[in-house]
This record gives structure tokens, sequence and C-alpha cells, in this order.
């Protein structure tokens, strides 16, 4: 019973680290400028940066969770923007369909390195970056695509609104984030993502598939990075081939400030949205500002990433469970 409320208590410290997180830059932006802050067209650029953030952390929160890694997402974002906008004047289905089998050949080729070849994470996707790079190099010649203005996915996914006031694509996002939390709770095979991140022999001696599971998250992954890519290209109007440059290392910050152990195993759903917010409004921050060198704002958002890591480290350090234990 004592080790059960021990978990549980460890368990709500990591679901409101993010929410804490992200009150907590809410807070700074309207202390530092609360006029520009809360305006009503900064708010809705906050939820536009956010979808492009939390679509990738979205992904990388599921391998993650299954105690893998990808770094290929940033390259993977900008070749599915240009594929997509490349497409969309012949056809609007086959731009997406086509987009999104890329992002599931990207997805199946990194899970099949990892869990099939066993390459160590990092080493694979890296592989998997650098090669995708290589190709949007080829294939762009270093030229920015522009796609008309009424194109339709620049005219609703990147600009178009709800309600006259939500941006389309976050309620995209929301839409997307309540097929992910019901999937990790109710589809068996996303379900055991936890099992295999937390211990990958114990999930395979309770008959766990490690190979399929693994191939499923990192096939999510990709897949909602090519729509993170549609969507950077919709939102700024261009497909170019730096496109995804240093959205990997965002993502991974998003899932880790929103709690999300990067261990593997644990961690809840919810947070990788909360961290995406607090990414988003921390370059917002910068954006309204004019006394801090631009260039500071990725060393900020790599202060709260160590700060979370450390934070993580002493919460599971043994010494703080068992003085957890004495009050318990």
């Amino acid at each position: 019973m004592k080790n059960e409320i021990k978990h549980s208590l460890l368990g709500k410290i990591n679901i409101s680290s993010g929410l804490i997180a992200l009150i907590a830059v809410i807070l700074v932006g309207i202390l530092f400028n609360p006029a520009l802050f809360l305006s009503y067209q900064n708010i809705q650029n906050i939820l536009r940066q956010t979808v492009t953030n939390a679509l990738l952390a979205y992904g990388m929160a599921f391998v993650i969770i299954c105690g893998s890694i990808d770094l290929s997402v940033a390259t993977t974002l900008g070749l599915s923007g240009y594929i997509a906008m490349s497409l969309l004047p012949y056809s609007f289905p086959m731009a997406f369909i086509v987009t999104m089998l890329f992002g599931v050949v990207v997805g199946a080729m990194n899970g099949y390195l990892i869990a099939k070849i066993n390459f160590p994470p990092m080493i694979a996707t890296y592989s998997m970056q650098l090669l995708i790079k290589g190709i949007i190099l080829v294939i762009t010649n270093g030229i920015t695509l522009k796609p008309q203005a009424d194109n339709l996915i620049v005219k609703y996914f990147g600009h178009g609104m709800v309600l006259g006031f939500l941006p389309l694509g976050f309620v995209v996002l929301v839409v997307l984030y309540s097929i992910c939390s019901y999937s990790l709770k109710n589809v068996p095979l996303i379900r055991n993502i936890y099992a295999v991140g937390g211990n990958e022999e114990a999930a395979k001696m309770m008959g766990v598939n490690v190979f399929k599971t693994k191939i499923t998250a990192h096939i999510i992954c990709s897949v909602l990075a090519c729509l993170a890519g549609v969507n950077v290209a919709a939102r700024t109007g261009a497909a170019t081939a730096g496109a995804g440059d240093g959205y990997d290392m965002l993502a991974i910050a998003s899932v880790v400030i929103g709690g999300i152990s990067m261990s593997g195993g644990r961690g809840k759903f919810s947070g990788c949205m909360y961290g995406a917010m607090v990414v988003a409004i921390l370059s917002n921050i910068f954006k309204l500002q004019n006394f801090l060198n631009a260039y500071w704002e990725r060393a900020i958002i790599g202060m709260v990433l160590l700060a979370v890591l450390l934070t993580q480290v002493i919460i599971n350090q043994d010494g703080l469970k068992n003085r957890l234990k004495k009050h318990i």
C-alpha cells in the first residue's frame, strides 16, 4: 500500500511539472509586456507556433516513452513540406497521401534499424537525418518553393480560423491529442510502448511484441513530423530545405519539460502539450523584447531543459524516495 501511494505521489509530481512550467512562462510573459503578450494577435501567433511544436512533441513522446529517440524529425519535417507543396497543384488527396506515406517509410526504416538490427536509436535516426537532409538539398537545389496564396493547405491549415478566433491548425492539434491519448490508454499495441520502454526484457516475457511496438512508435513519430512539415509550409507560405532546422531539439525539450522521462516507460502524454506551449511562449517572449540578443532564446530553453532533467534525476534518486517513504 505504501509503495502504491509513493508511486502515485511521484506520478503527480511528473504530471504537474509541465503545467507548472506553463503557468510560470505565462506569468513571465504577462509581467514582461502585458499589453502585447495578451493581445488577440499575439495569442493567435502562440497557438499557431504551438501546433508545430506539439505535433513533433506528440510523436517524440511515443518514441521516448518506448525507450527510443528520433533525431530525424527535423529533416523529415523539411522534406515533407516540400513534397506536399510540390504535389498540391496536381491533387490535394495525392499530396496528402504521398506525404504521409513518406512518413510511414521513414518511421518504418528507423524502427527496423533499431528494433531488428539493434542499432542504437541515436545513431540510426541521426544517420536517417543526414540521408534525408542530403535528399532535400539534391531535390531542392537550395531553392525555396512558394505556393500560391489560394493554395488549400496555406489558406486553411496555415491561416484558417474556426469560430472566428481559433486557428484551424490548433483545432486539428486538439483532435489529434484526443486520438493519441485514447490510443495510449485503449489500443493494446500502442499502450505497450510503456511496457517496452520501462523494461524491454520484462515486456518480452509478458508476450509483448517488442519489434512491432517499436516500429509502430517510430511510424507515428515520423507521420506526425510530416504533418508538422505541412503545417510549417502552410504557416510560412514557403517550403525550404532548412525548414526543420532545430525542431528536433525543440521537440525533445517539449517532451522533457512536459515531465516525460528520457529513460523511457514513464510520463503522461498530456505533458508534451504543456511542454510544447512552454517552448512556443518562450520563443514568443523573445520576439516581443529588444534588450536581449535573439540568440539567448535557445540558451534559455536549454537552461529550462537542464533544470527539468536535473529535477527528474533528483526525484528518481533513492535518497529522495526514502525520504518520501518516511513521510507516508
